[in-house]
């Protein structure tokens, strides 16, 4: 058999499968998929991701950032040129999926992005607005359309999570003197980085991002010394987070035990488990955390820029006050990502960007109920690694997620690549279980998306009444 029928042969196999399953015949689907030697030639990619050794020094560029800190690499745009060189090896590679609804949907996005500055007065902000984001979109469209292996995969969660690593080792050597190797300083006593992790907020965001990352790495190698190294990782990680003294990354990471727990243990109990993680959370937190209140100068700062962000809704429903627009409106940005998103996009825009997070969402679930057993009870080896990538890229997500309601993080590039990373896992799983992974069309979601968007607004707005 030559090289160029067997991923047709394959691809016959799986819309058989998928005809099969949309009549009814669900059995017969899975045993028609069900044999090893066809799963992993459809699951793997059957041709090589050329991009991918860009993608992995794209993230260490980025992450790291020496060309920030090295003098002789400081008038050389070399991001933007792994970017460019990631783009054109993908432009030569065989297989791209865009069976997703996520391209039309950011596509959409990037039309209000711009219009909303267009229609707010700045009619050359049109072009500027979308060209500032055509990296996140670039990188987003490359990952989600490639065939990503689970070998790609962890190779992915290594490179984010030495780059963590090595920057928590930073902001520990930065506690000394304040000053770290890179040249970042630290703010009130608080641990920072350079680029987009220049904020402290957003450097524990990285953290909380990168430790599910390293834990699959580490507990999912047969070997010892791979659990031994991603507990020092962890160790230090979590040194990272209590440095940036960041009450937002410290909800994320209680969120994410008390969801392991419940998820381990059962909701009843993992009771048991939840206050001993708020009685630690006490003891070890940061300094910061005692004050959480709706009366504290910097809560009330954060309740009184919502207030504002509703202000700005209300005097521009459909196209907001455009995208960046928000501090010219009010002193302080909005710590809140939903609010600063349907506040400088309006209505139309916020269903966009809303949309995607919900259907990446609904996209991980899929993944996480995918069967790992056959009929007779026997693991499925390949839907085991499935099921075990969308577990640990949800842990992520709902980090990010839950953090970035005390945060304005509604267009960096994590929050995207993250979705674009659940898309391709997605359409993998797709490709391999037809039968058991439901179709998402965003035509088929249309009418749930915009309820799910306004009970959003609805909630924030009487959780922004409440606290004032």
């Amino acid at each position: 058999m030559t090289s160029n029928s067997q991923p047709r042969q394959h691809a016959t196999i799986v819309a058989r499968a998928d005809r099969l399953a949309r009549s009814g015949k669900v059995h017969a689907a899975r045993k028609l998929v069900a044999a090893k030697s066809v799963r992993e030639k459809y699951v793997a990619p059957n041709s090589p991701v050329l991009m991918f050794p860009f993608l992995l020094i794209y993230l260490a560029l980025v992450f790291i950032r020496p060309q920030e800190y090295v003098e002789a690499l400081q008038q050389v745009p070399i991001v933007m040129s792994a970017l460019i060189l990631m783009f054109l090896a993908w432009l030569f590679q065989r297989q791209k999926e865009f069976n997703a609804s996520h391209f039309g949907l950011l596509a959409g996005m990037m039309l209000m992005m711009a219009s909303s500055v267009a229609l707010n007065g700045w009619i050359g902000g049109f072009v500027r607005t979308i060209i500032d984001f055509l990296p996140v979109a670039v990188l987003f469209v490359i990952t989600a359309t490639s065939r990503l292996s689970v070998a790609h995969y962890r190779k992915i969660f290594i490179v984010i999570g030495v780059c963590c690593t090595v920057i928590a080792v930073h902001c520990i050597d930065q506690v000394e003197t304040g000053i770290g190797w890179s040249g970042a300083k630290s703010i009130q006593g608080r641990s920072t980085y350079l680029g987009f992790l220049n904020d402290p907020n957003d450097l524990g965001l990285a953290y909380l991002v990168a430790l599910p990352m390293i834990l699959y790495w580490g507990f999912t190698s047969r070997e010892r010394w791979p659990r031994v190294v991603a507990s020092i990782a962890v160790g230090l990680l979590l040194i990272g987070v209590f440095l940036t003294n960041s009450r937002g990354a410290l909800v994320g990471i209680g969120v994410m035990i008390s969801a392991y727990a419940i998820k381990k243990y059962g909701f009843g109990r993992s009771t048991a488990v939840i206050p001993v993680v708020l009685m630690l959370a006490a003891v070890f937190a940061p300094s910061r955390i005692s004050t959480i209140s709706a009366d504290e100068e910097s809560a009330y700062g954060r309740v009184d820029a919502w207030y504002e962000g509703f202000q700005m809704f209300i005097r521009s429903p459909l196209w907001g006050v455009g995208k960046g627009n928000f501090t010219d409106h009010h002193v302080l940005t909005a710590h809140n990502s939903l609010v600063l998103t349907f506040a400088e996009l309006g209505l139309i825009g916020y269903f966009f960007w809303f949309s995607m997070i919900v259907i990446t969402i609904l996209m991980l679930r899929q993944i996480v109920k995918l069967r790992t057993t056959d009929d007779a009870g026997k693991p499925i080896k390949a839907a085991l690694e499935i099921q075990q990538l969308g577990i640990t890229l949800s842990y992520s997500m709902g980090a990010y997620l839950i953090s970035s309601m005390f945060l304005s993080r509604s267009y960096v590039f994590l929050l995207f690549f993250l979705q674009a990373l659940a898309v391709s896992l997605y359409l993998t799983a797709r490709r391999g279980w037809p039968d058991e992974v439901e179709e998402l069309r965003f035509t088929r979601l249309f009418g749930w998306l915009v309820l799910a968007e306004l009970v959003s607004i609805i909630v924030m707005y009487v959780l922004t009444r409440i606290l004032l």
